[in-house]
C-alpha cells in the first residue's frame, strides 16, 4: 500500500504535516496546513479539496497509566505493539532484561479498557482479544516449550475465522483464563515476575511467574483536536459521531467531510478498508462525479447492503439492475423491530431506503427474481436472470453479490420446535414489533445455540448485541419482566457494545456465563 500510494500519479504526500484550519464547504474547502521544513522549522501551506477523508487513526494509551503492572518500571513487562515488533520477520522475542528467549508468557487483557477510572476507557478497544489470539498463537509456533497465558474478562473474537484461530490456539497448548490480574512485580535482580490474579471461575487467587508480561492496551483517538480544527462533532471519547450511523456510517455533522477507520471508533484492517471505500462513494456522490458513464452493475440481493450499493452506484451514473429473490424489498430488515446501536424502528429505514430506490430512475428493480446463470466475457458478465416478466438477459460490467445471511433455525436445540415458548431472537423482535409479546414474567436468552461448535465454528458477530438491545428494550418496557442473559463470552464490542453492557446490567438484566462443555438444557414444567 505504501508503495502503490508513493507511485501513483495522482497522490502527493504530506509527512510531518497537520491541518491547522479547514474553511469552506463542499465543492471547495480550503485547508491550512502546517508542514515541517528541511531547516527543522514550520512552513505553511494551503490546500484546495473537494471533499475531505478524515483517517487519522488510532493510539495505545500509555500503559503506565494503570500502574499496578509495572509498565515504565518493569523491564519485562512490554506492551502487545512491541511483542509485534519482536515477531515481525526481522525481530527475534526475547526479554528486554538480558535477551534471553521466555519460557513463560501471559499476555493482559483490557489494560486500560472497559474501566471506569478517570485516566481509562470506558469502552471495549475491540481488536485487543483478536491481537493476543494471534500473537498467542503466533509465540506457541515460535517457542513451543513456552508456556503462554492469555488473562481475559471476555474473550471476544467475534466474527467469522477468530473464534476458529482460539480454537487451535488452544489445541497448540495456549492457556485462556478467565481472570482478574491485580499485580505484577519483577524480581530486580532475575527479572522474573510475580503476577496474581483471581480465577474468576473457580474465585480462587493464583500466583504465576513468567518471564515476560503482554499488555493488550486501550485504544483512543490520534487526534485529539480532530473536531474543533475541523469543524465536526464528536462524542466524548473524541472519536467522530456520524449524524446517522446507520443509513451514513461514514458521514460527519459537516458535509462533504467524511470518516473512515479508527477516528470513527476501534477497528481492525478490514473495517477500516471498508469504511475507506464506503467514504470515497460518499464523497463521489455528494460531487456528484459520474464515474459509471452508461456502465451497467448488477446488484444481486435487495436487503440493506444490496439497495445501499444500489443507490451508491447510480448516484455515480452507473445504470443498476437490482434482484431480489423475494416479492418484497427489505431482507431481514423488514421482520426487525429496532435498530443497533441507535434504537431507531427498522421500518423507518426501510422505508427511507425502499422509496429511494424505488424512485431512482438509474435503478431497474426486479423481486420474485433469480440469477440462473452468469458467464464471464471480454467486456464483463452475460448474466440469465428468471423474473415475474420471465427470463431475461443481462449484460453488465460488474456483479455485486449482497445476498445477505439467514437465522440458524434450531430445530431440536434447546427445546426450539418442541416446547411451547422457546423462540428465536428475531421471532421475538417480530413479536416486539407487533406488539403481541405482552407481559411476560421472565425471559431468558441463551446464547450461541448452533454457533462455536464442530459444525458452525464461528462466532455469529452479531448475537450477543441483539441479545443485548432485545433486554434492554423489555426490561424498559416492563420492569419487572426478569431478563437473564445465559453466555459463554459477551460479544459487545466497541464502545456502542460496552455502553449496552452497562445500560442493561443498570437496568437489571442478569448475565450468567456457562462453560462451554455444559451448555443450558431445558425441561417442560406443567403449571
Amino acid at each position: 500500500l505504501i508503495e502503490a500510494c508513493r507511485n501513483h500519479p495522482n497522490i502527493t504526500i504530506l509527512t510531518e504535516a497537520e491541518v491547522r484550519s479547514v474553511e469552506g464547504s463542499l465543492g471547495d474547502f480550503t485547508l491550512h496546513v502546517s508542514e515541517a521544513s528541511q531547516s527543522g522549522g514550520q512552513t505553511e501551506k494551503t490546500l484546495k479539496a473537494s471533499a475531505i477523508i478524515v483517517a487519522t487513526g488510532l493510539r495505545p494509551i500509555d500503559a503506565g497509566i494503570v500502574k499496578e503492572y509495572g509498565y515504565g518500571r518493569n523491564k519485562n513487562v512490554i506492551t502487545a505493539l512491541e511483542l509485534e515488533k519482536m515477531l515481525s520477520p526481522d525481530g527475534r522475542v526475547a526479554r528486554p532484561s538480558d535477551g534471553e528467549s521466555p519460557k513463560c508468557v501471559v499476555f493482559v487483557q483490557c489494560v486500560g479498557s472497559r474501566s471506569l477510572r478517570p485516566s481509562e476507557k470506558p469502552y471495549c478497544s475491540k481488536v485487543c482479544c483478536m491481537t493476543a489470539v494471534k500473537q498467542a498463537y503466533e509465540l506457541k509456533k515460535s517457542l513451543p516449550d513456552a508456556e503462554v497465558y492469555v488473562l481475559y474478562t471476555d474473550l471476544r473474537a467475534y466474527g467469522r475465522g477468530w473464534q476458529e484461530l482460539a480454537d487451535e490456539a488452544k489445541a497448540c497448548g495456549v492457556r485462556f483464563v478467565r481472570a482478574r490480574p491485580s499485580e505484577i512485580l519483577e524480581d530486580p535482580e532475575t527479572g522474573e515476575l510475580t503476577l496474581w490474579y483471581e480465577d474468576t471461575e473457580t474465585r480462587e487467587m493464583v500466583e504465576l511467574k513468567a518471564d515476560l508480561a503482554v499488555l493488550n492496551v486501550a485504544s483512543t483517538a490520534c487526534w485529539p483536536s480532530l473536531g474543533e480544527v475541523l469543524g465536526v462533532e464528536v462524542d466524548e471519547h473524541g472519536f467522530v459521531r456520524p449524524p446517522n450511523p446507520l443509513a451514513s456510517p461514514v458521514d460527519t455533522s459537516r458535509p462533504g467531510v467524511y470518516a473512515a477507520g479508527g477516528c470513527l471508533g476501534p477497528a481492525d484492517i478490514g473495517e477500516a478498508v471498508i469504511q475507506a471505500y464506503a467514504a470515497v462513494a460518499r464523497a463521489s456522490e455528494a460531487l456528484a462525479l459520474s464515474i459509471g458513464d452508461g456502465r451497467s452493475i448488477l446488484v444481486v440481493g435487495a436487503g440493506v447492503a444490496g439497495m445501499t450499493a444500489a443507490l451508491a452506484l447510480a448516484r455515480q451514473a452507473f445504470n443498476v439492475y437490482l434482484v431480489e429473490k423475494e416479492g418484497e424489498i427489505g431482507g431481514l430488515l423488514r421482520r426487525l423491530d429496532r435498530l443497533y446501536p441507535t434504537g431507531e424502528r427498522a421500518e423507518q429505514l426501510l422505508n427511507w431506503l425502499a422509496e429511494q430506490v424505488k424512485s431512482e430512475g438509474k435503478i431497474r428493480l426486479y423481486t420474485s427474481a433469480t440469477v440462473k446463470k452468469a458467464e464471464r466475457t471480454s467486456r464483463g458478465f452475460l448474466v440469465e436472470i428468471s423474473a415475474k416478466t420471465g427470463e431475461e438477459t443481462l449484460e453488465v460490467d460488474a456483479i455485486v453479490v449482497a445476498t445477505g445471511a439467514q437465522p440458524y433455525q434450531p430445530l431440536g436445540e434447546c427445546g426450539y420446535g418442541e416446547l411451547e415458548g422457546v423462540i428465536t431472537q428475531i421471532e421475538l423482535e417480530e413479536r416486539l414489533k407487533e406488539d403481541r409479546l405482552g407481559t411476560p414474567r421472565t425471559v431468558v436468552m441463551i446464547q450461541c445455540v448452533g454457533a462455536r461448535t464442530p459444525e458452525r465454528p464461528y462466532c455469529g458477530k452479531i448475537c450477543c448485541i441483539t441479545a443485548l438491545k432485545n433486554a434492554i428494550q423489555l426490561k424498559q418496557k416492563s420492569p419487572s419482566t426478569e431478563v437473564y442473559v445465559l453466555y459463554e463470552d459477551i460479544q459487545a464490542y466497541g464502545v456502542d457494545g460496552e455502553a449496552h453492557y452497562r445500560l442493561a446490567q443498570s437496568l437489571g438484566v442478569r448475565f450468567i456465563r456457562f462453560a462451554e462443555a455444559n451448555p443450558p438444557k431445558l425441561l417442560y414444567v406443567e403449571g
